[in-house]
């Protein structure tokens, strides 16, 4: 069953995928939704988001096998690169998900499969697309379920947390047990530091009116380049000179228990606290309905927009997928 692509940024897509075991996967994907919004500059303009997001459920031989991907772009040419990555990861998705199985989720040669499908993919994006990715590039988060078992796959800095609880204590109280799936591809990170150091590059904060602000961020040594705040992604070929790289992270997990996939961009996350999300997620365990769902949704995003907009220098684009993983069905 497939489910639309998403491209305006003011839509939700809401999608039910019940239950079954059959001869290949038990499906475990209960309910899902994507929702994508506009940012806003200090005067209430909108900006229009560079965010792609898409999923496709029941893939090939059973009902249990489900792909989703989230694109943010960035830069000028943010939103059509978040989109050939997109389309193009989604295809290559289709073939490799195919193949797997419970048996080989953890098998490295299937994770050196998904990294020459990122470089490959980033090389197809620089030379056979019209679109300029000198300094114009996304990042990716995607999550391939497979049964009870899933590969989050990371590049840039958008995140994915699973929200369970182990037993009855922990259902009737407000305590969540939260397992990080991705870790954010940053400057501040020491291990992207060192490797963009060993490159030559250099990393410092912008300077803005004389003042040093901000985020740190990746510069060349020309001084002449747009600094860039993630060490991984696709596009941005002047800052792959500096150690930049397409190369993803790719954790596997198995669901203990029922819960909660959050899967969101990292403006999201900037602002917004893991435990915040949680204390929404503790009206709605479990969900009754696809409509609770998209109330976990409006929440969230309801939450984040309070925290960026504070200082009412505006708000940025946010994409937020929210997946309910149900082990009793």
């Amino acid at each position: 069953m497939y489910s639309p692509i998403i491209h305006s940024k003011q839509k939700t897509v809401l999608n039910i995928s019940l239950t079954k075991l059959d001869d290949f996967h038990k499906n475990v994907v209960r309910y899902h939704s994507i929702k994508c919004v506009d940012g806003q500059d200090y005067r209430r303009y909108k900006i229009r988001s560079q965010e792609y997001a898409q999923c496709k459920t029941k893939i090939g031989d059973g009902n249990g096998k489900h792909v989703f991907i989230l694109n943010d772009g960035h830069g000028t040419s943010g939103l059509p690169i978040a989109r050939f990555v997109g389309m193009e990861l989604d295809k290559q998705y289709q073939e490799l998900i195919s193949k797997l199985d419970a048996n080989n989720m953890k098998d490295e040669k299937v994770h050196e499969e998904i990294i020459d499908l990122y470089k490959n993919t980033d090389e197809l994006l620089s030379q056979q697309s019209e679109i300029d990715t000198s300094q114009s590039g996304s990042s990716n988060i995607s999550i391939l379920i497979v049964g009870d078992q899933l590969l989050c796959v990371n590049c840039g800095d958008s995140k994915a947390l699973f929200y369970y609880k182990n037993d009855f204590q922990e259902q009737t109280i407000h305590l969540w047990r939260m397992k990080n799936l991705s870790f954010e591809h940053v400057p501040s990170r020491e291990t992207e530091l060192l490797r963009i150091r060993s490159h030559n590059g250099r990393i410092d904060q912008q300077m803005i009116r004389g003042m040093k602000q901000g985020n740190l961020q990746i510069w060349t040594k020309n001084k002449l380049d747009q600094g860039l705040h993630i060490t991984r992604c696709f596009g941005n070929k002047v800052h792959k000179t500096v150690g930049v790289t397409v190369e993803p992270e790719i954790i596997h997990f198995r669901f203990p228990k029922s819960g909660y996939l959050v899967l969101a961009s990292g403006s999201l996350w900037s602002y917004l606290d893991t435990m915040d999300i949680g204390q929404v997620l503790n009206k709605y365990n479990p969900p009754k309905s696809q409509s609770e769902i998209t109330r976990i949704e409006n929440e969230i995003l309801a939450n984040a927009h309070h925290f960026w907009d504070g200082e009412h220098d505006g708000i940025q684009d946010i994409s937020l997928m929210i997946i309910f993983i149900d082990l009793q069905l």
